[in-house]
């Protein structure tokens, strides 16, 4: 989780140096509070959880090293449950957010915390494959390839942000991404095995909280910052509850959950599922 947000902050700064060369500092500041909101909202409680996530994967590692694969799935779901509903939710309400908390001024924010919402859940891939990286010690094997991402970050930055701005920072951003993935995603399967990805979880919870958030969406502009924070509140209850309704939490998706042997994650489980189901 260190090392993805520290690559997340690299990449930020680099599109702001070339938003500062070529565009004014009104530009660099949309640019800067776009980024970085969206970023500490969807990264705060993974960072929180961090440590105690890496404990679990070393205990199981050395109790049982053929048990990667199964808490890589586990952390993955966990970490989707977290996320993907404060990323639904900013898609449609950050624009909202932004100027509510800031003011009309910094309306143009809005869309790149939008955008943002989205792309920064794209470095999260990398979370429990870093986990499983760092326990194996195998954490050198990587430093070329973030290397790798560095420079076609830098190339992209510098072929799109001088004619688009904004635009070509948040594509230089997304390309860097799916440009690199599929070399990172070699070398770890290299120093991993096989690598697993929980599909159908992800698009069960995406579903889940992009048409929540949807349906409430036509409300943001008449959102003061009292409601605005009131119908936050709103969405994390319906969320709960659209989670038990529709049975988007599986058995053994909470098997696995459990598998982390975590008091906080259990509790979480408790909430969302029903105490002690398994």
């Amino acid at each position: 989780m260190l090392n993805t947000l520290l690559r997340m902050m690299m990449l930020k700064y680099t599109e702001i140096f070339f938003l500062g060369v070529y565009f004014t500092p009104a530009i660099v500041g949309y640019y800067d509070l776009g980024y970085s909101t969206p970023m500490l909202v969807l990264t705060l409680i993974p960072a929180a959880l961090q440590t105690l996530l890496t404990s679990a994967f070393a205990q199981a590692y050395t109790k049982d090293p053929q048990c990667l694969g199964r808490m890589i799935d586990s952390v993955y779901k966990l970490t989707m449950l977290i996320v993907l509903p404060l990323a639904a939710f900013g898609v449609f309400f950050a624009p909202r957010g932004i100027v509510l908390l800031y003011g009309a001024d910094m309306a143009p924010a809005g869309v790149v915390a939008a955008t943002f919402c989205i792309l920064h859940i794209l470095p999260l891939v990398s979370m429990p494959l870093s986990m499983a990286i760092t326990v194996k010690e195998q954490v050198l094997r990587m430093l070329p390839y973030m290397v790798l991402q560095i420079a076609i970050n830098l190339a992209l930055d510098w072929l799109l942000i001088p004619r688009f701005g904004m635009g070509g920072a948040m594509a230089a951003v997304a390309g860097t991404f799916i440009l690199t993935i599929p070399w990172r995603l070699r070398a770890v399967r290299g120093i991993l095995g096989s690598i697993s990805f929980p599909t159908g979880f992800f698009i069960r919870v995406l579903l889940c909280t992009a048409v929540l958030a949807g349906c409430l969406a036509p409300l943001a502009r008449h959102l003061n910052l009292v409601t605005f924070f009131l119908l936050g509140v709103g969405y994390c209850l319906l969320y709960v509850v659209l989670l038990r309704l529709l049975r988007i939490i599986r058995p053994s998706d909470v098997a696995d959950l459990r598998g982390l042997k975590l008091a906080k994650v259990n509790r979480l489980l408790d909430l969302l599922v029903g105490k002690g189901k398994i």
